[in-house]
């Protein structure tokens, strides 16, 4: 199976979901910081013209990582 194949199969698959979800984390590492920054996320798709992305993440100084 090639990368095309791979894309247009799926393609197709989200293109027949009526509903999709998802959640995740992206961490980010910076060599200037101690700690990688950490979004975490939540995708929430319904056809026809449902839509939602939601993100927490911690604010970018230091001295404030417990805010979020």
């Amino acid at each position: 199976m090639t990368a095309r194949d791979v894309l247009l199969a799926m393609s197709a698959k989200y293109a027949a979901m009526r509903s999709y979800k998802d959640r995740g984390i992206v961490l980010r590492k910076y060599p200037t910081k101690m700690q990688a920054d950490e979004t975490t996320f939540a995708t929430f798709f319904r056809r026809p013209d449902r839509f939602r992305f939601e993100w927490t993440t911690h604010h970018s100084y230091e001295g404030l990582r417990h805010v979020r």
